[in-house]
């Protein structure tokens, strides 16, 4: 399979026979070619950073300092609506200074009656837990949910360290998921472009196969325009990422006709 799609990359630059047989072929084989092609030029685009998005997510997953985070002893009660704590209130978690993003805290606790929206708004924290509500505050919005919604539990240091480690459990299998998406969308995101464009440079293909005496149906042409504009798009890949040159537009099409004159033989029809 990789043997059969080096050639075609191979022959996509010039092979005067290749081209001749395209018209023969159906639409989906220059498609999943293309696929291939955008594919494996994200892979290797991509694989330069994987190692430190690697390492992050690693030191995320054995890092300790969200167990260590939570206050010793603190524990939290909800029971019927109405929370509980065994500290001293208001209590307060602070974010850390080279964390802040405008707030000073990441929790605070008031579970004591009468406390205001208005005082709660001035503990500017993240999290607010008062006696009945928990307050989710950013740099966007404010939401209120009541503790109706939360059931009865505990909190304590204990079941909070399980929660992390089964969050942090869960990350590997997320980043893996999640980069998978983000290659396919990616990968076919760049395929519709071409395609689109391709629907455009198929009448560069029909006027330049005119002039050589090629004979060549609108879909033919479309799918000589898909391999054709393969040389071009690596050359763009290389010059813009390895070597950070960039050609305008004009010169793309040059090119792209370069690559169909030298390939499209007028000894021949197709």
């Amino acid at each position: 399979m990789f043997k059969k799609f080096f050639q075609t990359l191979k022959s996509v630059f010039y092979n005067p026979a290749f081209y001749q047989q395209i018209p023969k072929n159906t639409l989906g084989k220059p498609v999943r070619f293309l696929f291939l092609v955008v594919g494996l030029f994200i892979l290797i685009s991509g694989s330069a950073g994987l190692p430190s998005m690697i390492k992050g997510t690693s030191e995320v997953v054995n890092n300790n300092v969200f167990v260590d985070s939570y206050p010793s002893g603190l524990v939290v009660n909800i029971e019927d609506g109405v929370a509980s704590a065994n500290v001293e209130q208001p209590f307060f978690i602070p974010i850390k200074e080279e964390e802040n993003e405008g707030l000073d805290n990441f929790l605070v606790i008031n579970t004591e009656e009468g406390v205001s929206l208005d005082e709660a708004d001035s503990y500017n924290s993240v999290l607010v837990l008062l006696k009945n509500k928990v307050i989710f505050q950013d740099d966007k919005e404010t939401r209120t949910l009541s503790l109706d919604d939360f059931g009865n539990y505990t909190l304590t240091q204990e079941v909070f360290e399980k929660v992390v480690v089964i969050a942090q459990s869960m990350l590997w299998p997320v980043f893996i998921v999640v980069g998978i998406l983000i290659f396919a969308g990616v990968t076919a995101f760049m395929v519709l472009s071409q395609m689109v464009v391709a629907l455009v440079a198929t009448l560069v293909v029909l006027v330049l196969s005119k002039v050589r005496k090629v004979s060549l149906s609108y879909g033919n042409a479309y799918k000589i325009a898909l391999y054709a504009l393969v040389p071009g798009l690596l050359l763009k890949v290389l010059l813009s990422s390895v070597f950070s040159i960039y050609i305008p537009f004009w010169g793309w099409i040059a090119f792209f006709i370069f690559i169909l004159a030298i390939n499209l033989k007028q000894e021949k029809a197709v």
